[in-house]
This record gives C-alpha cells, structure tokens and sequence, in this order.
C-alpha cells in the first residue's frame, strides 16, 4: 500500500543515493543545482511554497516528490523533483503515487488543477503520467536544448 508523510531530515541521504548522476540529467529532473545536497533539499522542506513528501510503500521509503504552489489563490499546483528508489521503478508504483497525491492535493487544499513538465526522450514517465490521468497540453524548449512536454491533470470533482 501506498502512503505518504512529510519528508523529514533522516530521509535525505535515500534522495542524494537516489538522484540523478550527472548535471544534465539533474537539471532536466529539477532546479536543484549539482551536485544535489542535504542542504538545499532542507532548505526546499522549509519553504512555505513547497509540501515536501515522502513516499512509502509498506512502511518503507521508495521515494519523494514535492507540490509547488506559488499563490494558493490560484488554485494551480506543479509537481516537481519527483524520484523513486530505481529497484521498484517500472512496476506502477509511480502512477498509483502520482494519482494518489493528486487526488489529495484536490481534496484537501483544493486545487483546481495540477501540472508538471516531462521531456520528450522519458517515455517511461510520460506513460506513468498518462496512467496517472495528465494529459499533455503544449510543449517547450529547455535551454540544454531539450524539448518538453508540459502536461495537466483536472480535478475530476469540479468538471
């Protein structure tokens, strides 16, 4: 089963084994700087624009991901650094996750819709996103040359 918690200080050396080896891919997963640390993954918990969460499955860590809300009157909220432990990937545990927060991102703070961005070379994320229920609205350029996807998902409740 799949729950989630608030991510807290004992969960950041799992983030730092499990994030991106490199630079590129690093910037392409999110706007973290390289090499990813303790500090500034502290510094995202204590922001008052990001509900930092971990991911568990059975009681034990596989993952985090982060809800960044800007103004809560716009009822519009961007998933971003999203990471799972490698050893479970592949298997549907992302898109149950991702619908899970989703659904009570829309619940309990009320967002009327939720989006995030995804390069087009992620084919493995695109489909765990569509499972998830985002579909994809536009597309954009990264400066490292890179295009992504930009893709939503609609609070269901409010159509």
């Amino acid at each position: 089963m799949i729950t989630f918690r608030n991510l807290e200080e004992k969960d950041i050396p799992y983030i730092l084994e499990w994030s991106p080896p490199s630079r590129a891919f690093l910037k392409q997963w999110s706007d973290f700087s390289y090499p990813l640390t303790a500090k500034q993954f502290i510094k995202r918990m204590e922001s008052e624009h990001y509900c930092v969460v971990a991911i568990e499955q059975d009681y034990k860590l596989i993952g985090t991901i982060q809800l960044y809300c800007e103004r809560k009157e716009s009822r519009y909220a961007t998933i971003g650094c999203y990471l799972l432990d490698p050893r479970i990937r592949g298997n549907g545990v992302g898109a149950e996750a991702i619908r899970k927060i989703t659904d009570y991102a829309f619940r309990c703070f009320g967002f009327a819709k939720i989006g995030l961005g995804v390069y087009d070379y992620n084919i493995s994320a695109i489909k765990c996103y569509r499972k998830a229920g985002f579909i994809k609205i536009g597309e954009y350029r990264h400066p490292f040359g890179w295009t992504g996807y930009r893709m939503e998902r609609t609070n269901e409740i409010e159509r």
